[in-house]
Formats: structure tokens, C-alpha cells, sequence
């Protein structure tokens, strides 16, 4: 919440050109309304404030308040945010790809949406082809634990993160397309593997498990298609390795 109303002022002291920004915050997340009619967002779909069709991307914020694995990592690590769901749009890959890096800080890493289950409200608009970003830093060991509390945010990284968020939006606001295309079939495991890869290869020496994770991903990423995909027979694979990175960062 902190983010999405940090990046609201900025944008309400200096509008953005082209298209225009609506901020929302959803209740009803968690469970047990989660994925269910009683969602906020879900509502929000049924009810929206504009048309659906009128929307060109959907951003959700999610755990997107803590730094990435145990202290001691390298700020490599430590400083990631991933971004689900940018491949199911036209452009919006190549957009997170050339903002990355772009704010110290943060190193915003694409990850395929259905590497994982539905995790938060992005999943009210997906359902109903409307493009989407998923931000989060992932789940961790306090997560819905009475430990979750102020004092194990990361609030350098919470700057950093809505510095980019505010870039990322602004560049949004003034795409040359007049519409982003929602694309439904997509799917982009190479991204899933990129990211692997680029995690392993900073915690192989912290990590000797990462060493084997690292030849793995290699592998299927060889195995992806040219537009990015892994055969079925192969995802388990895929989905093996992001639980293991996610169980050993936790």
C-alpha cells in the first residue's frame, strides 16, 4: 500500500501524458474469499470504473515489502522484484526488459505467469483478457506469521521500487500504441529460465545446490522453442526448479 500511495501523489503532483492512471486498492484478498465472487477485484471486474476494454494494463502489487532471501546474500538477490504476466501483452516484455536495471536499488526480473498458482487480484482481470503485471518479491518465511511485521521491511528496496514503478507507469501512460493487446496463448518459460539463471549464477557460491539448478535450467532453456516455450512433457522440470529457488530464499 505504502508503494501504490507513494506512486499516486507523484503522479497526482505531475500528471502523466497520454493515457490516464487509475489507483486501486482491493479488500477481500485473502482468504477465505480468495478466488471467489467476494474478491474486491472481483468485484471490481463485474462493476469496473471503466470499461474493461479500456483498460491497456492492469498492474498488481503484492509482498512486494521485503528483500528477497536471508541477510547476507548479495543485493543481487536481495534486491529483486519479479514481474509475472508481461508476456501476455504486446510490448510490455520488452518494456520490463529495458527498465530492469534502470533504478538502483531494484532489479526487476520476468518470470511466466503460470510458473506459479494465481497468488493475488491480477487474477480477476487475466480471466477476462485484460493485459497484466504481477510485482511481488515473492512469498517468504513470514509470510502470514505473527513475525510479518515493519521492522523486516526493506524500506530502501520499497523506494527503489516505486521509483521504478512510477518510470515504468509514466512510459506506459505514453506508449505510441492505442491499445495493448491482450495474448492469450502466450507463454514465455525462457524468461522463467533467464531469471533462474541469473540467480543461480550469484548464489552458486553461497549455495552449493545452485550449482545443479544452474545446469538443469540451462538445459531447458536449450529445449524452449523460438517463441519461448517448453515442451509440456518438460514443465514439471521447469516448475521443480522455481520451487526449489523459492523454498531455498525463504
Amino acid at each position: 500500500m505504502a508503494v501504490l500511495l507513494d506512486v499516486a501523489e507523484k503522479m497526482a503532483l505531475q500528471p502523466p501524458g497520454g493515457r490516464g492512471v487509475l489507483f486501486t486498492a482491493f479488500d477481500g484478498e485473502e482468504p477465505p474469499y480468495y478466488l471467489t465472487d467476494d474478491m474486491g477485484s472481483q468485484d471490481f471486474v463485474r462493476r469496473p470504473a471503466v470499461p474493461l476494454e479500456k483498460i491497456d494494463l492492469m498492474v498488481c502489487m503484492d509482498l512486494v515489502g521485503h528483500a528477497v532471501g536471508p541477510a547476507g546474500l548479495p543485493p543481487e538477490v536481495r534486491g529483486t522484484v519479479f514481474a509475472l504476466g508481461a508476456e501476455r501483452s504486446t510490448g510490455t516484455a520488452a518494456h520490463v526488459d529495458r527498465l530492469s536495471r534502470a533504478t538502483p536499488g531494484v532489479t526487476v526480473r520476468r518470470v511466466d505467469a503460470e510458473t506459479i498458482p494465481p497468488l493475488s487480484d491480477y487474477w480477476a482481470f487475466w480471466r477476462r483478457n485484460v493485459p497484466f503485471l504481477f510485482l511481488s518479491c515473492g512469498r517468504w518465511r513470514h509470510y502470514h506469521t505473527p513475525e510479518d511485521t515493519p521492522d523486516r521491511l526493506d524500506y530502501a528496496k520499497m523506494a527503489a521500487t516505486s521509483a521504478w514503478l512510477e518510470r515504468f507507469v509514466r512510459e506506459t501512460c505514453e506508449r505510441p500504441e492505442p491499445h495493448m493487446e491482450f495474448l492469450p496463448g502466450a507463454r514465455d518459460d525462457a524468461s522463467t529460465l533467464r531469471t533462474l539463471l541469473d540467480l543461480g549464477q550469484v548464489l552458486a557460491p553461497f549455495r552449493p545446490e545452485a550449482r545443479q539448478g544452474l545446469a538443469l535450467a540451462e538445459r531447458l532453456l536449450a529445449a524452449c522453442d523460438a517463441a519461448g516455450r517448453l515442451p509440456e512433457a518438460r514443465r514439471p522440470e521447469l516448475l521443480g526448479l522455481v520451487g526449489e529457488l523459492e523454498g531455498g530464499l525463504s
